[in-house]
């Protein structure tokens, strides 16, 4: 008859090898032994991690996260949108965008303390990129902006380029700094995406001026909402620097209800006063946002919950610039 012999955690690792100690020869062999597994794990755990962070660096590289894609679209598409057709079209595409990239780059390299309490991922905060890499590429884009412009010889591709770069400098320079106020920091951004680009682009790619009115309008309460919106999720690191924004004057769900109550001024006018398609278009933008918008001021507004709200609202933003677009082609 064969005896089975039990195995347990002390057989197989012992505390301590006979004739061992703690502080000298062959000490802590039996512990190294004992911490085996856990070393495994920990190591197991820390390739992951380093191959994790290696594959988001390699999916999202420093100089396009740099860049703020998801402005930098709404600006592609609202160019798009009101040059389609138009021989101005591949100018005003390349200064608007240089222009984007100059405005957020400058705006990164005034807030790289704020910033790090509040985007710690982004490029410089992070480490990823350096403070000269980054005054380089938003230089660069100031000088291709401008050029873009001149080559179209468009006066009102110019003056947008202009202005534009204009009111992002008094947003974000120290000198002047109007984002430390939330009413002159929401005029900014209206200013910018709600009037000049929408005259400017739409004066440069030579399209009728009858909507243009409505088109500011419409685009003024959006860029609104994401005036308010954007700080929400911003408040630790703005109240530590002194930047006053709406979140931190009414409250972070009394602001998401703001930004709220500008979306729905904007589908309301759409509603009332457009045609079946675009009152349809209309009650979809608002099943869209407005149920998750309630639901994120109701629960607290958490930053996971805004910065979700928050895309939202750049996903209407484009749409929106799709249908102009898509109307404009007919």
């Amino acid at each position: 008859m064969v005896r089975r012999r039990t195995f347990t955690r002390a057989h197989l690792f012992p505390p301590l090898l006979p004739g061992t100690t703690k502080d000298g020869g062959r000490e802590g062999v039996g512990e190294s032994l004992t911490l085996a597994p856990l070393l495994f794990r920990t190591h197991h755990t820390a390739y992951h991690t380093a191959h994790h962070t290696a594959t988001m660096r390699v999916a999202t590289p420093p100089a396009l996260a740099f860049t703020r894609p998801h402005t930098v679209l709404g600006t592609l598409l609202s160019t798009g949108a009101l040059c389609s057709g138009s021989p101005v079209l591949p100018y005003a595409a390349t200064a608007t965008l240089a222009s984007n990239v100059f405005i957020v780059g400058l705006n990164q390299l005034t807030d790289i303390q704020i910033d790090a309490i509040n985007k710690p991922e982004l490029p410089l905060p992070s480490g990823t990129m350096s403070v000269v890499e980054a005054i380089a590429i938003t230089k660069a884009s100031l000088v291709v902006a401008v050029v873009a412009s001149l080559l179209s010889r468009s006066l009102w591709l110019v003056a947008t380029t202009v202005v534009s770069c204009a009111v992002g400098t008094a947003y974000s320079a120290p000198c002047v700094r109007l984002k430390r106020n939330p009413c002159a920091a929401a005029a900014c951004i209206v200013a910018v995406r709600g009037v000049v680009a929408n005259v400017g682009l739409a004066l440069a790619g030579g399209r009728p001026l009858r909507h243009v009115g409505a088109l500011c309008a419409y685009f003024s309460c959006f860029a609104a909402a994401i005036a308010v919106l954007k700080d929400v999720p911003d408040t630790k690191g703005d109240a530590a620097h002194g930047v006053s924004t709406a979140a931190l004057a009414l409250g972070r769900s009394a602001a998401v209800g703001l930004a709220t109550a500008f979306v729905c001024a904007a589908l309301a006018a759409v509603a009332a006063g457009g045609s079946l398609v675009l009152r349809s278009g209309a009650a979809i933008a608002f099943l869209h946002f407005v149920p998750l918008a309630l639901v994120t001021a109701v629960c607290g507004s958490t930053d996971r919950g805004v910065k979700r709200l928050y895309m939202r609202l750049w996903s209407l933003f484009y749409a929106s610039y799709g249908a102009v677009w898509v109307v404009g082609a007919r």
